[in-house]
């Protein structure tokens, strides 16, 4: 892939080529050189934090009410939840019991996941704690 380290600054404060899009992304660089190691766009800016994990997941959202998981390494999505709110703040990770859970405070809610200490993956049920 190509290098960031020469961005086009339009008007506005997005970084974009003149014939792209506006857009959101999360992008890996290499510490070495600056080069982009991948790409993951969103159809509109982020506005949380991401989380990363030993386990190598990464965690973000959008304010449009996407939270996924990618592979850190890769880039590649591996799960996605739709959600009623936009999530605004990192998430967090925490354990009990041994077991991992991923929490994001979305919308006006706290939605907890948990992760399967085998596969690294996200199991599909949820909580959520309403404020």
């Amino acid at each position: 892939m190509g290098s960031i380290k020469d961005p086009i600054i339009s008007q506005n404060p997005q970084r974009m080529k003149p014939d792209e899009q506006p857009h959101g992304a999360i992008r890996a660089l290499d510490p070495e050189n600056g080069n982009l190691k991948w790409e993951f766009r969103t159809q509109n800016p982020l506005n949380a934090g991401v989380l990363t994990t030993r386990g190598n997941l990464l965690f973000c959202g959008t304010g449009q009410g996407e939270f996924f998981a990618l592979n850190a390494t890769t880039g590649e999505l591996l799960w996605r939840f739709r959600t009623n709110g936009g999530l605004n703040a990192a998430p967090m990770i925490y354990a009990v019991d041994g077991r991992q859970y991923v929490a994001a405070p979305i919308g006006q809610a706290l939605f907890v996941f948990g992760i399967d200490g085998e596969s690294g993956c996200v199991k599909s049920s949820q909580k959520y704690l309403k404020f």
